[in-house]
């Protein structure tokens, strides 16, 4: 994880973007707050979109998504 301080954001109006390196290729995942409490998550890498109210039931799509794109930009 030595790569984390190439983690980056950006806040838009309606969206939450978390990328690696690049905003585009290097996309970790999109943020949406939905209503009713759960949150919304698009992995673009896994063609997957979670909705949840628990941050815990992502971790391992996280940590695939971020161990790929590091790969992909070593």
């Amino acid at each position: 994880f030595g790569k984390i301080d190439d983690v980056k954001w950006v806040d838009l109006k309606t969206v939450f973007i978390v990328y690696f390196r690049q905003q585009k290729k290097g996309r970790l995942f999109s943020f949406y707050e939905s209503k009713g409490g759960k949150h919304r998550f698009e992995f673009p890498d896994e063609a997957q979109i979670v909705e949840t109210s628990s941050f815990n039931e992502i971790d391992d799509l996280l940590l695939r998504t971020f161990t790929k794109r590091v790969a992909e930009f070593v």
